[in-house]
């Protein structure tokens, strides 16, 4: 089983329950909107870390990071990126693919076609109804996905559902 943390617009801000939600992750994905190195740093500190750059992210964080990234676990290809536009999500390939993005600083899930687009939320600055701070876990495991999306304030799971 691979555990991969999703993140997503932290602004310059880590607070420490990432640490213990993030504790078994094999890899972190940041969505963007990172805000410093720091949070890079302290990152890869829990697990490999392969981020893109967002819209409000400094010239210093766009030369370590990319625009965009494609990575190839189980029998997923993950694309990763903070806005992403129609021609990023049609996907050229058959078979299951997760969508990562961020910039709405609100948690969401929705199917299309094959792909499941995925948005962590925010970890610092949360724009979804119920004012919640949030970071997601993905799960594959031999073909099979779950993704949990989960507040930062309880450790209350906010989204939970197999893919």
């Amino acid at each position: 089983m691979t555990r991969i943390g999703l993140i997503s617009d932290t602004h310059g801000t880590l607070d420490n329950r990432v640490f213990e939600i993030f504790d078994s992750v094999d890899l972190v994905l940041h969505a963007g909107d990172i805000g410093n190195a720091d949070i890079l740093t302290a990152l890869n500190a829990i697990a490999p870390v392969n981020a893109v750059y967002g819209n409000c992210d400094s010239w210093e964080i766009r030369q370590r990071t990319r625009e965009w990234a494609e990575l190839h676990y189980e029998n997923y290809i993950l694309r990763l990126k903070h806005i992403p536009n129609k021609k990023f999500q049609a996907l050229s390939h058959p078979g299951p693919a997760l969508i990562i993005y961020g910039h709405l600083h609100r948690p969401g899930l929705e199917r299309r076609g094959q792909a499941w687009i995925i948005n962590p939320g925010s970890a610092t600055q949360p724009r979804n109804d119920d004012g919640k701070r949030t970071v997601g876990l993905l799960m594959l495991d031999k073909g099979d996905a779950e993704l949990n999306i989960v507040s930062l304030e309880d450790g209350q799971s906010i989204i939970r559902q197999k893919l």
